[in-house]
């Protein structure tokens, strides 16, 4: 998933997940924002009901707004 400067694809996160598959993936993402630092934490593996995915997103700023992944993603 490097070089991290560059903007992740759906598309890419979903392959490298499912090559490792079915070990367990975490992916992490720090960025600067005017705040301080965000960062990210996306955890796929498998579960007994199929696959669980848990995204995280952590902001120094006081006032986030939260938008869901269908948003987020464009779909």
């Amino acid at each position: 998933m490097e070089p991290a400067t560059l903007a992740w694809s759906v598309a890419e996160v979903t392959a490298f997940a499912q090559r490792r598959a079915p070990r367990p993936t975490r992916l992490v993402a720090v960025a600067p924002t005017a705040g301080g630092v965000a960062s990210v934490q996306l955890r796929v593996e498998r579960s007994a009901t199929g696959v669980t995915e848990e995204t995280r997103l952590v902001l120094d700023e006081p006032e986030v707004s939260v938008i869901s992944n269908n948003e987020f993603f464009g779909r």
